[in-house]
């Protein structure tokens, strides 16, 4: 129950701006405005709203709705609190608002009823009171106000001001439904999908949801979207649930651009497409999204061939990086490191890799632990090369768990240890390295009985380490609708 973004005029101003003489009658109404016509200034007032006949002023728009506000005309009043509410032509001031709403609605507007019905449920302006929202609510409801039907919908299903009440909720929906209103359609739609208020029906659900799908709800989208996919043995529900995934989308629906993302790189509802995941993850990770920007650096380090192609990889990698993506900083220093579309550069890609590797990422770690073993491309620094491959160990890298091992069984780098290499090599086996499993005997037979159940006993109760710097992925079967 939101303050809606702005007032509708009176069918009398919608037809006569829409008129073939619109100047004329501009100019008419300019003459009657000034004479001191309270109507003909709500008019004028319009038309400098809308820049029909007139340059578009707000400015220009508040200053007339004034003059016939203070005359007394409703709709006048009624528009002039919603250019306060929105700040539009003039500084935004909840409480004038309110009080130019009140004045409406004690006419009986039912555009103003509505809005200072907003007001009190969200407290702005006025204090807080879902019992007056309700009352105000109410009282447009009866005049038929779509949007105060919606509203007064919301209080029952919430239990504001009111008694929760799922059938009341359904049935004011539904005469806002019954009218067009998009939001009303789509709660409507959640209460049959979901048998609240109402006998669940899955049919009724997609109706509505439809209904308003196809008015450009992107909630709507989103919810009808999800119902198709949830039949996945059909392939026509699947191609129609990927249409409305894609309309949400492409209203910037970031949640919906990074399902989109997943659906085309696992290959789920349609053919597997990393370039199509790659554009709807690109989209996503220039919200900011922190799962998409990892996920983008994944793919693009699976596609060596689009960092040298495409120019707007670099860039789109680089906010990413720069924004604490790691798997983005990791395919930057991939890139400076074998100069895949940019020229080679040992310094930044450690620099990158070590940011990568910083913010938890597994290939970084693994990557500088093996540069600083060898001392290839950079100097050698066995301290180093330990520390990044127990933190690669540390996250449950069976490769890194074995090699760790190895170093303690040997005590190369540090003093030998059996019972920590036993422990990482148990740990490596259960992770799936059934290479290490002779070396893992061959180190328990230097421990005691004693020793190794206390090892083992450790290794059960083991659990990885993730870095909170890398968020982790939700599946893409995680509901949005809800």
């Amino acid at each position: 129950m939101t303050l809606p973004p702005s007032i509708k005029p009176s069918l009398a101003i919608a037809l006569l701006l829409a008129s073939a003489q619109v100047f004329a009658q501009v100019s008419g109404l300019e003459k009657m405005a000034q004479s001191g016509d309270a109507v003909a200034q709500a008019h004028l007032a319009e038309a400098y709203a809308d820049g029909k006949g007139l340059p578009r002023s707000d400015e220009d728009a508040a200053k007339w709705y004034r003059r016939a506000a203070e005359q007394g005309n409703a709709i006048a009043q009624n528009n002039l609190g919603a250019m306060y509410a929105n700040g539009n032509g003039v500084q935004p001031d909840s409480e004038e608002a309110a009080k130019w709403f009140q004045l409406a609605a004690d006419q009986g507007n039912p555009y103003a009823q509505t809005n200072l019905g907003g007001l009190y449920a969200s407290g702005r302006g006025v204090p807080q009171s879902d019992e007056k929202a309700y009352q105000w609510f109410l009282e447009a409801s009866k005049q038929g106000h779509a949007q105060a039907q919606r509203s007064l919908g919301s209080l029952y299903a919430e239990g504001r001001g009111v008694p929760q009440d799922h059938a009341a909720a359904a049935k004011w929906y539904r005469l806002a439904a019954d009218q067009g209103d998009a939001q009303a359609q789509t709660l409507l739609g959640t209460m049959y999908e979901k048998g609240q208020g109402v006998s669940q029906d899955g049919q009724q659900a997609l109706k509505w949801y439809r209904l308003a799908a196809e008015q450009d709800s992107v909630a709507a989208q989103i919810c009808l979207g999800e119902m198709l996919a949830a039949d996945g043995a059909n392939a026509k529900n699947r191609q129609e649930a990927l249409k409305w995934y894609k309309a949400a989308a492409q209203k910037s629906h970031v949640q919906m651009q990074l399902r989109l993302g997943d659906i085309y790189a696992s290959g789920e509802m349609t053919p597997k497409d990393d370039l199509e995941a790659i554009k709807w993850y690109r989209l996503a990770a220039e919200q900011k999204n922190p799962e998409a920007q990892n996920k983008l650096g994944r793919l693009y380090a699976a596609h060596h061939e689009l960092l040298e192609s495409d120019k707007n990889t670099f860039k789109s990698l680089q906010r990413s990086a720069d924004e604490e993506s790691p798997e983005s900083q990791a395919t930057l220093g991939l890139m400076y490191f074998k100069g895949i579309g940019v020229k080679k550069d040992i310094a930044e890609a450690e620099k990158w890799y070590l940011q990568a590797a910083r913010n938890g990422n597994l290939s970084a770690q693994k990557t500088l632990a093996k540069l600083y073993a060898q001392g290839f491309d950079v100097p050698k620094n066995s301290k180093e090369s330990f520390k990044w491959l127990k933190l690669a160990a540390e996250q449950g890298d069976m490769q890194s768990q074995g090699e760790l091992a190895w170093i303690y069984a040997n005590g190369y780098l540090m003093e030998k240890s059996d019972s920590q290499a036993y422990f990482w090599y148990l740990l490596s086996v259960a992770a799936g390295n059934t290479d290490a499993v002779l070396t893992r005997e061959a180190v328990a037979l230097r421990l005691s009985p004693g020793e190794r159940a206390k090892v083992q006993q450790r290794a059960s109760s083991w659990k990885p380490f993730k870095s909170p710097a890398q968020p982790q992925a939700q599946p893409s079967a995680t509901r949005i609708c809800d």
